[in-house]
């Protein structure tokens, strides 16, 4: 593909922050359990938004967390994207579990985006205090919501999957699955690092696991061409899986048991984190106790 031939991706994918103010035991993103969570500068966000926009243009783009609304910088990174709507074919969307009011700053920048923007509110009861005003102020001025309703017997999906990381290979399938990075192809970006999914990237994080994937890249590579990381961005979005995924439970495939969604991890649990770093099998038994 010639340089002046931008490609358009199906869908970008940004991860804002991994600061989150509820400590889920099974979070998808294991965020109560690291001790520094990333949490980058609004000029890193920025810059790196530019560079997935110069590689190409994208039908759909998602922000998450995280929690989001963390981000005291969340309109301004928003006004930021808009500058780039023409490049976003169909829309982008935002995700926060209600915890934070929003603010009227926050909510005017989502107005700009007029009908180009969704924002998915996950309810977790209790634990979304301001669930019902973030959703009736947003109805009021027209904006696309999609609640996720994670309370009571009816919950979206089912409840949530496993997805929690084993450290243990050989007590995972190894047989062929679609996980939710091949199901739904992406481009996904997390504290400097384009690949195949989120999860993929935090095992580094997490663990120190690194499977050294050819396709994945530092979007900062100097020495990478803009060809070469479309290359790259190419050869993903047609991954089915990758070699992280031995460690994750499958998203698809023969157990699709649902869990309760958003089982908070003790005071004493919490505790012993802060502590010290936990081993990997410590973490997965602590995981554990969210499967009755």
């Amino acid at each position: 593909m010639a340089l002046d031939e931008k490609p358009i991706y199906p869908r970008g994918y940004m991860i804002l922050t991994l600061r989150c103010n509820l400590k889920c035991r099974m979070c998808n993103y294991m965020v109560p359990y690291l001790h520094d969570p990333w949490h980058p500068s609004l000029v890193e966000l920025t810059d790196a938004f530019d560079k997935l926009l110069q590689i190409a243009d994208y039908e759909t783009f998602d922000f998450s967390g995280g929690e989001i609304f963390l981000r005291k910088d969340l309109a301004e990174f928003l006004r930021f994207v808009h500058r780039y709507i023409d490049n976003i074919k169909n829309s982008i969307s935002i995700v926060t579990n209600c915890t934070i009011p929003l603010e009227d700053d926050l909510l005017d920048s989502i107005l700009c985006f007029g009908n180009k923007i969704r924002v998915i509110l996950d309810n977790y009861g209790d634990l979304s205090p301001h669930f019902q005003d973030i959703h009736d102020r947003l109805f009021a001025k027209g904006i696309r919501i999609d609640v996720h309703n994670y309370t009571g017997e009816s919950q979206y999906c089912g409840g949530w999957t496993d997805r929690c990381f084993n450290p243990d290979i050989n007590d995972t399938r190894n047989k062929d699955f679609e996980c939710l990075g091949g199901a739904s192809p992406h481009i996904p970006y997390l504290a400097g690092k384009v690949g195949f999914c989120a999860p993929s990237i935090l095992l580094k994080m997490l663990y120190g696991i690194d499977y050294q994937e050819s396709n994945f890249f530092n979007l900062n590579d100097e020495e990478l061409t803009l060809e070469q990381k479309r290359e790259k961005c190419g050869r993903i979005l047609l991954q089915k899986q990758c070699a992280a995924c031995k460690h994750h439970t499958p998203l698809n495939g023969e157990d699709k048991q649902r869990f309760s969604a958003a089982e908070q991890l003790t005071k004493e649990e919490i505790e012993l984190i802060r502590k010290r770093k936990l081993e990997p099998d410590e973490i997965y038994a602590m995981t554990r106790k969210g499967i009755k």
